[in-house]
């Protein structure tokens, strides 16, 4: 797996959210902005709400969002920005095939 660098504190959500860019797929949401420190690498921070359900599908859905990244940032030059994966309710339901295709389908379209 790909190692990145984890975003924890709440300030860097906050910072992501106001001043970066979103896209919205059916089973996420990558909500990015340039990197902050410019320095070439990214960060990476899993959010899913309350709303979603409880512990154990909230965590069931960051953990598929997390190694579904890791499988992309692979392949797939990811560096520059940092990112924040929102897990939608359908990211519970689905194959993590689609959930995949859906977080390359959006770091394609950043990366343009």
């Amino acid at each position: 797996m790909a190692q990145f660098i984890t975003l924890k504190s709440r300030q860097d959500f906050v910072n992501i959210a106001d001043k970066g860019s979103r896209v919205v797929m059916p089973a996420l949401m990558v909500q990015y902005s340039k990197n902050l420190k410019g320095n070439g690498e990214f960060r990476v921070g899993l959010t899913v709400t309350k709303k979603i359900g409880n512990a154990v599908k909230r965590n069931k859905i960051k953990r598929r969002l997390r190694n579904a990244f890791a499988e992309i940032a692979k392949n797939l030059d990811v560096s520059g920005f940092d990112y924040v994966l929102v897990g939608r309710n359908l990211a519970a339901e689905s194959d993590y095939e689609k959930i995949k295709n859906d977080l390359l389908a959006a770091v394609k379209r950043i990366k343009k």
